[in-house]
């Protein structure tokens, strides 16, 4: 497990280094600007993508087919990916908190219930946006995921459009919620989708020729 994390950490700084620079840029751009939650939230969605972009590199390489002849399981490698990617987010998370309290302190203006209701934000789509990226490509490969997962998102953003925009019932429903229970409710879901889309991967690659 430690070897397979190291070679993506090779693999990331060597190859992806500019999707590195460019979610430090994200980072600094959400510390000056702080009611702009789009930044951070768009960073922590291309560290979830990177992860996907690794695997689909590990495949079309043959390094993934390299793998069934080391004493290293399939499941092992999805475990590897999924744990990478938390790792990533948390990462990225911590940098941001530590960017914004910084930024916050130098402007006077450290306002903590909104830096954590970007950071809850920010984990959920970490792990919502794993669970779909990661998902799709061990189940599918390289070329069926990425038809996958444009699919899966529209169909989502389409659906949440649908809610919003022609349902008024539940948008009062979540406005009328309690603040906590909608935060512990909505991580509890996306735990859920991430927990369930792990499985899900492990299963398919299992069967999966490469």
């Amino acid at each position: 497990m430690k070897g397979l994390i190291r070679k993506d950490l090779l693999q990331i700084s060597r190859t992806y280094y500019t999707f590195l620079l460019i979610s430090l840029l994200f980072i600094v751009l959400s510390a000056v600007q702080p009611d702009n939650t789009f930044f951070a939230v768009y960073g922590m969605f291309l560290m979830c993508t990177l992860v996907s972009t690794l695997q689909n590199l590990d495949e079309a390489g043959g390094w993934a087919a390299y793998c069934d002849t080391l004493p290293v399981s399939r499941n092992m490698q999805v475990n590897e990916k999924y744990i990478f990617a938390l790792l990533l987010s948390l990462a990225y998370i911590v940098l941001y908190l530590i960017a914004s309290v910084v930024g916050s302190l130098i402007r006077g203006n450290l306002v903590l219930p909104q830096l954590f209701a970007t950071c809850m934000v920010m984990v959920m789509m970490g792990m919502i946006g794993t669970a779909i990226s990661l998902g799709m490509s061990f189940a599918y490969g390289m070329q069926k995921s990425q038809l996958a997962r444009i699919i899966t998102i529209a169909v989502i953003v389409s659906l949440g459009m649908l809610v919003l925009n022609y349902s008024s019932v539940p948008v009062q429903i979540i406005a009328g919620m309690n603040q906590f229970v909608l935060t512990a409710g909505m991580i509890l879901a996306s735990v859920v989708i991430l927990a369930g889309s792990w499985k899900f991967a492990q299963y398919k690659y299992e069967k999966r020729d490469l």
